[in-house]
């Protein structure tokens, strides 16, 4: 489990006009991008949870996870946690009881890419993974179905990413499924780190009535 980071970087003519629109970073688990993870501005709102952005802005996280169950799951809302967390990896399960809550991950680690968690508190508890970015922990999936019974739930995070726009969501909050992407792109096996810029395609010289659009930066 390694370190990425995704390098942002905008034009002049972006930070100029002073926007507090969101830039906001999702991590596709399973087949779905539900949780906004990571949030930078050029003005920040809310300095707490959005990072202020400049001419190049770095967004770090670790191939590291946690699983717990989450309270609700409403578009807009910031994820709420209901149970202890357990850090677990690939290719093991962590089991939830109403005894005990989330248990210590079982089996042996492996390259398998998914892990498996069992049992449910019932209700609308959905599931919940997290990464470790710095030095805390931070959302990036809660389970778009909630699961009677005693499920099994099988989770995949995968190195797809989706970037999004938003003058009202941010860290921590929810996907609304009206939300479309700005951009959208994956980490190739072993790649670790990627570059994007955000602005017009020579920079700082638009083309007639060009948009601001994103662009890989010419090596």
């Amino acid at each position: 489990m390694g370190d990425y980071t995704l390098i942002i970087e905008l034009d002049q003519d972006v930070i100029r006009n002073q926007s507090t629109d969101n830039l906001c970073i999702a991590k596709k688990v399973n087949d779905a991008y539900t949780v906004i993870f990571a949030a930078g501005s050029v003005v920040p709102t809310n300095p707490d949870t959005i990072q202020q952005m400049t001419n190049s802005t770095t967004f770090s996280w670790r191939d590291k996870y946690r699983v717990y169950y989450a309270a609700q799951y409403s578009a807009g809302m910031m994820v709420s946690s209901s149970t202890n967390h357990q850090e677990i990896k690939f290719g093991q399960t962590v089991t939830y009881t109403p005894q005990t809550g989330m248990e210590p991950a079982t089996g042996e680690a492996n390259d398998s890419g998914q892990f498996v968690v069992t049992g449910s508190p019932g209700g609308q508890y959905r599931v919940a993974v997290e990464v470790e970015s710095g030095s805390s922990w931070v959302p990036i999936f809660v389970d778009p179905e909630s699961h009677g019974g005693d499920p099994t739930t099988t989770l995949t995070p995968k190195e797809d990413y989706a970037l999004y726009w938003s003058n009202t969501t941010e860290t921590n909050s929810m996907i609304a499924t009206t939300l479309t992407p700005s951009y959208s792109f994956s980490y190739a096996p072993g790649q670790d780190s990627t570059t994007l810029r955000y602005g017009y395609k020579i920079p700082d010289h638009p083309g007639p009535g060009e948009q601001f659009g994103w662009y890989q930066p010419t090596p």
